[in-house]
């Protein structure tokens, strides 16, 4: 699955909104043992495990958008587009908080 979520923010913002976005996350989902790799400047690996299901994926930060690629299990694609809805409000929700300087 791949979903782009535009962001209208600088760089240095947008990769602030995604490591406070993921430093958060990890702490508070820490039971699904996550585990986050930054790879440069701009694009991160993700991976967890949730009920005996490992999920992996990538966030790459590009100039106008971030770019979500999660390989979704078989057993978990007919909750596909309630899991891109999270997502992208999520991500919003940390857009905002950059645009508004509360980073």
């Amino acid at each position: 699955m791949q979903h782009a979520i535009k962001h209208g923010l600088t760089h240095d913002q947008a990769k602030a909104a995604a490591r406070s976005a993921v430093e958060q996350y990890s702490q508070r989902l820490a039971k699904y043992a996550p585990q986050i790799v930054w790879q440069g400047d701009s694009k991160l690996k993700i991976g967890f495990t949730a009920k005996g299901v490992h999920i992996e994926g990538a966030l790459s930060i590009e100039p106008d958008r971030y770019v979500v690629d999660v390989d979704i299990p078989f057993l978990l694609r007919p909750f596909k587009s309630k899991a891109i809805d999270k997502v992208e409000s999520e991500a919003q929700t940390w857009i905002a908080k950059a645009k508004a300087g509360q980073l």
